[in-house]
């Protein structure tokens, strides 16, 4: 990922250092574990000589699943997961990194094919394994909640029914007390 290029290179990297770096409830191994193992049913290619990946044989199945087939996932794998001692903290992070594997090895597949190659000369994951850090790692869930509010308030419905909307603003007023304001403004 380091010499990928794009314009959303390093959000990407940022991304995958958020899920796989920063603490949690499951080790970062396992998680670079599920990570690789998703990228692979994803459609990442990997060289023939690969060793275990080292994903326990319960997560092992639901990891494929989630990569391959998320909406056939039910209650009642999550339930068996529970039953077998995974918290709901570890699914979660589990999870996260399976469809995070998956998404990247369907990008390489896809970026790899519209450049008409056989297969990605540099793959993405040269920093899943930790090779490289040169910044810190920002919390998984402060990015998740950056990106879901941005999202929400940037959509038309977010800007619309959450906040006021003025497609062409009115004269400025710098200083009203606040209750005769209301809701704050979109732009």
């Amino acid at each position: 990922m380091d010499k990928q290029t794009g314009r959303y290179a390093a959000l990407t990297k940022r991304l995958v250092d958020s899920v796989l770096a920063t603490p949690g409830h499951t080790a970062s191994e396992l998680r670079h574990a599920v990570l690789g193992r998703a990228a692979r049913l994803g459609g990442r290619r990997d060289p023939a000589s690969r060793p275990a990946d080292g994903v326990p044989a319960p997560l092992a199945g639901y990891v494929d699943k989630v990569a391959v087939h998320a909406y056939k996932v039910t209650d009642e794998d999550l339930t068996a997961l529970q039953q077998a001692g995974n918290s709901d903290d570890v699914l979660f992070e589990v999870t996260v990194s399976a469809a995070l594997g998956a998404a990247l090895g369907r990008l390489e597949r896809g970026l790899s094919a519209l450049r008409g190659e056989a297969s990605p000369p540099v793959p993405l994951s040269t920093t899943w394994r930790g090779e490289t850090r040169e910044e810190p790692a920002v919390p998984f869930f402060r990015t998740l909640k950056e990106l879901t509010l941005v999202g929400y308030y940037t959509s038309e419905i977010g800007a619309t029914r959450e906040l006021h909307h003025a497609p062409v603003p009115g004269r400025y007023d710098g200083c009203v007390p606040l209750a005769q304001v209301g809701r704050t403004w979109a732009v």
